[in-house]
């Protein structure tokens, strides 16, 4: 173990991840970053932190998070030491989760995004992402069922994103998907009217 970290007040335990398993990335992508390996609510992660504190990264520069997830097969968080609000939102709209100092954590699933002193229930909440997609499905009857793709197209946020959502959806029973299409076909076995009586107990988080 190399490293420690603290999210909502659980320590995580983070060990180097050698950079000879991300064959594919370009060599300032290996340089600009270090990655750790780590265990956190039964999930395996890749955190990754800067090599260098002093220099800046616009939130379209965490892009390659998508890259690496590929390679490694499993969810990519990014630590920062600091991030203002309006950083947090770019990074949640662009899918890439994160984790500040303790005070802040995107993680979708595994921890909802949250100010984490106000310990919130978040058993009963939808991330923004997921909300959107739910209600771009409710308000679409003629959507009889969907892919990551046509979600896409129809709002702002990229794959990575709606494909987390979805996740998230079918973790809380809200969707479906037909696993034995390719690309997934993501559906709602009951009504409309019954998937929004259902989805009613989960609101919005606000950041």
């Amino acid at each position: 173990m190399n490293k420690a970290i603290s999210i909502a007040g659980i320590p995580v335990g983070l060990d180097i991840t050698g950079r000879d398993k991300f064959k594919g990335l370009s060599l300032d992508l290996l340089l600009s970053f270090r990655f750790y390996s780590a265990e956190f609510n039964k999930h395996t992660l890749c955190f990754v932190e800067k090599t260098d504190s002093t220099r800046s990264y616009t939130p379209m520069q965490y892009a390659p998070a998508i890259l690496i997830e590929r390679i490694l097969n499993i969810p990519i968080v990014f630590i920062l030491q600091s991030a203002p609000f309006y950083i947090r939102q770019r990074l949640i709209e662009q899918g890439v989760y994160f984790v500040v100092s303790d005070r802040y954590v995107f993680l979708p699933g595994m921890l909802i995004n949250e100010r984490i002193r106000k310990k919130e229930n978040t058993k009963l909440q939808l991330s923004p992402v997921a909300q959107y997609v739910l209600l771009n499905f409710l308000l679409h009857p003629d959507m009889h069922g969907f892919t990551i793709l046509d979600m896409q197209s129809r709002i702002s946020y990229n794959y990575l994103a709606v494909s987390r959502a979805i996740s998230e959806l079918e973790g809380k029973q809200l969707l479906q998907a037909r696993k034995e299409w390719k690309p997934r076909l993501i559906y709602s076995p009951i009504s409309r009217k019954e998937l929004w009586d259902k989805a009613v107990p989960y609101p919005i988080i606000h950041s």
